[in-house]
């Protein structure tokens, strides 16, 4: 929502395209600093009209054109927000290659929520880093821009690289596979789709082919809480998403492990021919049946014994 603050800027700048018949949503640059021109002012002044005009473009889904507005302004008194990336610079971050790698690609346990996090945080490093996006571009990501075949989001062809634990296309098909599901709550349908026992190192999952499902999903970008549960009604909030873009390309050293299976505990059985193992199935059956019988006369004793006390305390009362 943009502040109030800001609406008497936006109203203005309304009145001002309706009255001479301007684009104001989308509006151009050209359109902005003729605007702008058109009411001197100073500095923050000016740049209190982009901001206002950028945020309510930023609401309607069509972000303003900065970089041709930065063009177009000249020599006029007013600041141009520069866009920064939210990709980590610096020897203490690892690259988002390197980011997308150290996450998990199957379940660990019961919970689906880490699992869900960690395909969503790869599909998050790959719009910011990949793509490009700010914080409110990744957030404004959904289905209709994504293009299974070729795979690209917004027009843009999404790489597969060599190593499938890093490769960028990987991340995101991995990510639609469970994001209908998440959105249902069928924690169950997650399960398995990231059951590690289904899971090959060496296999790109973005030559697996996709389902259609993922075209239902509200949001793509959802916040998921501790319990594995997802809001989708609403992306994730940008002071979340600032949260978790700041920790994704810390060093962690994860690698996942291929799943083996538990070696079998050893019984005295193992090694038994099939005539002795009869044998012993036989005599267990018969030492059940003993055990058995010899149950029932304890219960019988125990009834007895029992009756005999109830019969004394009745007579004792009379």
């Amino acid at each position: 929502m943009v502040a109030a603050t800001l609406e008497r800027h936006w109203s203005l700048f309304e009145d001002w395209c309706d009255a001479f018949e301007k684009p104001k949503e989308p509006t151009t640059p050209d359109t902005l600093v003729e605007f702008l021109q058109a009411f001197p002012a100073g500095v923050t002044t000016n740049t209190l009209r982009v901001r206002a005009v950028r945020l309510h473009h930023q609401e309607a889904g069509v972000p303003l054109d900065l970089d041709g507005l930065r063009e177009a302004v000249g020599g006029l008194n007013v600041s141009i927000p520069t866009p920064t990336s939210l990709v980590r610079l610096g020897e203490e971050y690892v690259s988002p290659e390197a980011a997308i790698q150290q996450l998990p690609k199957v379940r660990h346990g019961a919970s689906v929520a880490p699992i869900l996090r960690a395909r969503r945080n790869a599909f998050l490093i790959v719009l910011f880093a990949h793509l490009g996006l700010n914080r409110n571009g990744v957030r404004n990501v959904t289905a209709a821009d994504i293009t299974p075949v070729p795979l690209t989001i917004a027009g843009t062809l999404i790489p597969r690289g060599d190593d499938p634990a890093s490769c960028f296309a990987c991340a995101v098909t991995r990510w639609l596979r469970v994001v209908w599901p998440a959105e249902r709550g069928n924690h169950a349908a997650i399960r398995t789709i990231t059951d590690p026992r289904a899971h090959y190192a060496d296999i790109h999952d973005c030559d697996e082919g996709l389902d259609h499902d993922w075209r239902a999903a509200t949001t793509l970008l959802p916040a998921i809480d501790q319990h594995g549960w997802v809001d989708s009604h609403q992306p994730i909030s940008t002071r979340t998403l600032s949260n978790v873009v700041g920790h994704l390309q810390l060093p962690t050293g994860y690698r996942e492990q291929r799943w083996t299976p538990t070696e079998p505990k050893p019984t005295r059985f193992d090694g038994l021919e099939d005539d002795e193992f009869d044998r012993q199935m036989a005599q267990f059956d018969i030492d059940i049946a003993r055990a058995l019988a010899r149950t029932a006369e304890l219960l019988a004793d125990a009834q007895h014994t029992s009756n005999e006390v109830w019969g004394l305390l009745n007579s004792n009362a009379g």
